[in-house]
């Protein structure tokens, strides 16, 4: 690839007067910029971040890939149904890959989203509509919170590379370098294109802490469950932290049943959406299972949501399925081109936790009183 030169003629007035005037800047007819592109690709990759401070060119380096594509959303739909060029269990799959994971913000408009719930459902239209071309990101990340940023990032490799897509991402943040985990990085100020072996980066340990806390905690995470924002007030209830921050929310209940002794279930677990997309969720709950199951108890889990189902399901040295079956739900309907899915009834998992057991000084927070 050669440079990039850019020349735009100055148009002289008062205004530029002053500015030569002040630093005394030799004012030319015309602006000369020369932008490095020496952007040399790997024969294998999935993920290219083109990164530099702001005034590089890394939008005009992008630019050179394809066109970066800017999307206007519906204010009267909701963001998964305009997600249609793809079926509504593949738009579900998808926002839940980006780690918009929170269902209750799938059926809200755009406009109605938080920044950090538009950027990824941006993220998710982009992939949705690129199908199989080169995806292209600009400004990566530089509107949000860098807890969404990091999650996001991560949310959005794991991604790309089960679905072996490509994609090059424009940033000016160095945090979102070991959770994107990219396999080359061009930077415009070096002109040095670094391709980075995939066993180079790691992502950064997430160091949570668990308490136990009152009912009224639930308030905080009511509106992120994916069924309903009531919770019995018999449920332990446990928050999680990270870095002090509030991350997640588990809810536990006594489990009565006339064949099965000692059992509990999981009543409710929830991570709030800056924190989705690095498999938290899933983490506490195979947690929790360790910690009750080593008193001498069993733990069930019963779910609908589809992340959660996936993993379980690949994961039987965990999680033994118990049961499968079907629950009536409200139709919906979407429409792609004159064809329809019609949805009527939706799957139900439930599962038993058969994992490894926590020790018994940990299995202790479990029982702890408030």
């Amino acid at each position: 690839m050669s440079d990039i030169i850019l020349k735009t003629r100055i148009i002289h007035d008062e205004y530029t007067d002053i500015a030569n005037s002040c630093f005394d800047l030799p004012i030319e007819e015309e602006s000369t910029t020369i932008i490095k592109n020496n952007i040399q690709l790997p024969e294998e990759w999935n993920i290219g971040l083109i990164f530099g401070e702001s005034g590089s060119g890394k939008s005009i380096l992008l630019s050179q890939f394809g066109k970066i594509k800017k999307f206007s959303w519906d204010k009267d739909k909701a963001i998964i149904s305009c997600l249609n060029s793809v079926s509504p269990e593949e738009a579900s799959k998808i926002l839940s890959c980006v780690g918009l994971s929170t269902v209750p913000a799938w059926i809200k408009p755009y406009n109605c989203l938080s920044n950090g719930q538009q950027f990824r459902a941006d993220l998710a239209r982009n992939l949705v509509e690129s199908e199989n071309e080169l995806i292209l990101v600009d400004e990566f990340t530089s509107v949000v919170d860098r807890n969404v940023a990091k999650a996001a990032s991560f949310a959005l490799q794991k991604y790309i590379r089960k679905t072996n897509k490509k994609i090059i991402l424009a940033s000016c943040h160095s945090d979102i370098v070991e959770w994107l985990q990219p396999d080359w990085i061009y930077n415009p100020t070096e002109a040095l294109t670094h391709v980075l072996p995939r066993e180079s980066l790691w992502r950064p340990e997430i160091p949570l802490k668990i308490f136990r806390t009152k009912y009224e905690a639930w308030d905080l995470f009511k509106d992120h469950h994916y069924l309903t924002g009531g919770i019995n007030k018999a449920c332990k209830c446990y928050l999680v932290t990270w870095e002090d921050r509030p991350v997640g929310f588990v809810g536990i209940l006594a489990f009565p049943h006339a064949h099965i002794k000692n059992a509990w279930r999981e009543s409710r677990t929830v991570i709030l959406p800056d924190f989705q997309g690095l498999g938290i969720g899933v983490k506490i709950s195979d947690y929790f299972g360790s910690l009750v199951t080593t008193n001498g108890c069993r733990y069930f889990s019963r779910t609908i949501h589809p992340a959660m189902v996936s993993y379980r399901i690949n994961r039987p040295e965990l999680w033994k399925l118990v049961k499968a079956y079907v629950v009536s739900s409200p139709a919906e309907t979407a429409t792609k081109h004159g064809h329809s899915w019609k949805v009527d009834k939706r799957f139900c998992y439930s599962f038993e936790y058969v994992g490894p057991k926590s020790t018994e000084e940990e299995s202790q927070l479990f029982w702890e009183k408030v």
